[in-house]
């Protein structure tokens, strides 16, 4: 192998991880197609094999190979739309791989968000990770990397996380995108300030890509992970955040009124008496949401902020929908998601009405019914047996 490598040389090698949470979760081995091969250490099949990471690490000692680096792709290698690395490594709640193996259907044994929740919580992903990206010689500089690719092409945007120069990068996936790279800037500035207690990550244009400083902190989504089997106490918390967070100062909101610009996003709006901040950013959810070391939190994401009225409360849905989402393996058994919506503040009449503009936003980005979701073609049947023993 090294023979092959110059000075500044890499060799990237994509392998399948046999101790992958999925194959313990019954997945089909990807060469053999029968479930447990590569935990059942291939015993009789001499055609093929795959490996744990420390075998790798073994096999590369063995042959001299000292510069080597693991990268993390979710679901898989094949398809992926995360990247994760070592030392930017998922925490509870930051991936859902459920329905994204995409070579045969198959029975979940048990739940993959609970277990892979634990699994980051005990930082063990990279043992469990279902398959590896390893790069040998030069390493990477990309900590991190989220690919939007199933959007429409004018939304298409890359997120690199470059850990040693402190840095996140935005950019455009194909140049139709590269006009909303560019107004990322601007956005960022209108809307700062919107939410009292909210700074935004300010950041600057810097050869076509969006650059902002790399932050410490703790996501607030990952923090109601210790909630997630008590529910009043997640819902304390949700009531909390919001009106620390995520409620406007009431003395600016304006009375809303609707826009051309809003139908053309968002569709009708038939609910009287709402209020609207002059700037709205709606992806000010917990995920985005980062407290840093000195307990300030930022918001790092200003893609989706619009300069047009925006019922007030819908930021607000938005951040619930996408935090009940992460953690509906805890919720759906124990409450529906109009009552939660209702715990949370939402009534049900305004929880519809931001169901439908969703729905609406969602076609924006990503094309009417998905469209632009390719890896929906892929997908296989897949369903969940819940084994009790009483």
């Amino acid at each position: 192998m090294l023979k092959h490598l110059n000075e500044n040389g890499s060799i990237l090698i994509a392998i399948e991880n046999k101790t992958g949470l999925k194959y313990w979760n019954g997945a089909f081995e990807d060469h053999t197609s029968r479930q447990y091969d590569g935990l059942n250490d291939y015993i009789g099949e001499n055609t093929v094999r795959t490996f744990s990471r420390r075998e790798i690490e073994q096999m590369f000692e063995s042959v001299g190979v000292n510069s080597y680096q693991f990268l993390y792709p979710v679901p898989d290698y094949k398809l992926p739309d995360t990247i994760f690395s070592d030392e930017i490594l998922p925490g509870p709640g930051d991936f859902r791989t459920y329905g994204k193996d995409y070579q045969s259907s198959r029975i979940y044994i048990f739940l993959d968000s609970v277990i892979s929740d634990q699994i980051c919580c005990d930082n063990m992903f990279s043992y469990f990770s279902n398959s590896y990206a390893i790069v040998v010689g030069k390493e990477t500089n990309v900590k991190y990397a989220k690919y939007n690719r199933e959007r429409k092409k004018d939304y298409q945007t890359r997120i690199e996380e470059i850990e040693n120069e402190l840095h996140v990068f935005s950019s455009a996936l194909c140049k139709q995108a590269q006009n909303h790279i560019d107004s990322l800037l601007i956005k960022a500035q209108k809307w700062n300030g919107t939410l009292p207690n909210v700074h935004m990550l300010m950041g600057t244009i810097v050869d076509s890509r969006y650059d902002v400083p790399y932050i410490e902190g703790v996501i607030l989504q990952e923090e109601f992970y210790f909630e997630r089997n008590n529910l009043n106490a997640f819902i304390n918390r949700v009531q909390e955040y919001i009106e620390e967070y995520l409620r406007p100062d009431q003395n600016k909101l304006v009375d809303f009124s609707i826009s051309d610009e809003f139908r053309r996003i968002f569709g009708e709006y038939n609910i009287v008496g709402e209020k609207t901040t002059a700037i709205t950013n709606i992806d000010a959810t917990f995920s985005n949401l980062i407290r840093g070391a000195n307990k300030e939190v930022f918001c790092i994401d200003p893609e989706w902020i619009f300069d047009f009225p925006i019922p007030s409360e819908y930021p607000i849905w938005r951040a619930l929908d996408m935090l009940r989402s992460q953690y509906l393996a805890y919720l759906k058994p124990v409450i529906g998601f109009a009552d939660f919506m209702e715990k949370c503040g939402i009534t049900k009449e305004k929880h519809e009405a931001f169901s439908r503009m969703e729905r609406n936003f969602l076609n924006y980005v990503y094309g009417e019914g998905d469209c632009e979701k390719y890896t929906k073609r892929y997908k296989k049947n897949a369903i969940t047996q819940s084994i009790r023993v009483s």
